[in-house]
């Protein structure tokens, strides 16, 4: 089975081996691939493997070999899936890609804009002759 993957660089800039994918057949990793080159390095796959390039209708239908598409990420934005439906492509994506990751960075984002806030007020405060300071019972000292 021959293997292409059209965007390596997305999530491996280098730093990982291909060897498990290589063990299901040849494989052909291509860092990015522009639009106008995306037909003449998947002609010959069974197996594709993308992030974020485009496989509309017109790019899949010349894709004869092709049984399978592969997002690696969460969505499939960039797949015409009624197309790869009728062409009948498998099609499969990584739904819990970054979940812990995302919300982490979502979590610390909130907490941050609350410290931030609470700075940015007091130091107004401070400046326009205010005591910034709040007891517990959220009464001024």
């Amino acid at each position: 089975m021959k293997i292409v993957i059209l965007d390596g660089h997305a999530v491996n800039p280098g730093d990982l081996g291909w060897d498990a994918l290589r063990s299901y057949g040849s494989l052909e990793v291509f860092d990015r691939t522009p639009e106008n080159l995306i037909v003449p390095r998947a002609r010959e796959a069974e197996a594709l493997l993308t992030t974020r390039v485009p496989l509309s209708a017109q790019t899949l239908t010349q894709l004869k070999q092709l049984r399978y598409v592969g997002a690696i990420f969460t969505g499939y934005d960039e797949i015409d899936l009624k197309a790869a439906r009728e062409l009948n492509l498998i099609v499969t994506n990584v739904p819990t890609y970054g979940t812990a990751s995302v919300a982490q960075l979502v979590l610390r984002s909130s907490w941050n804009s609350v410290i931030t806030s609470r700075c940015i007020a007091r130091r107004l405060m401070r400046e326009n002759g205010r005591d910034a300071r709040i007891s517990a019972s959220g009464k001024r000292p």
